[in-house]
């Protein structure tokens, strides 16, 4: 039996299978991980608020993203 290629499902199909994983990080992530692809689908990665180490009560924008170098 032939494997099914994955990486070269319908761009339809991968927003539809994005949309689930959008409420999981973890899915999400996993979701973006496996090729360009697929990490088009979703794409950007959603920014987190986080609270700031500082003092001071503030809030911090960040974001979960690959850096290459």
């Amino acid at each position: 039996m032939e494997q099914p290629d994955w990486l070269s499902l319908p761009l339809d199909l991968l927003e539809l299978i994005a949309q689930r994983s959008r409420d999981d990080v973890t899915g999400l992530a996993a979701f973006r991980s496996v090729c360009r692809t697929w990490r088009a689908a979703v794409g950007p990665a959603p920014r987190l608020l986080l609270p700031s180490p500082a003092v001071a009560p503030t809030l911090t924008w960040t974001t979960i993203q690959q850096i290459t170098h």
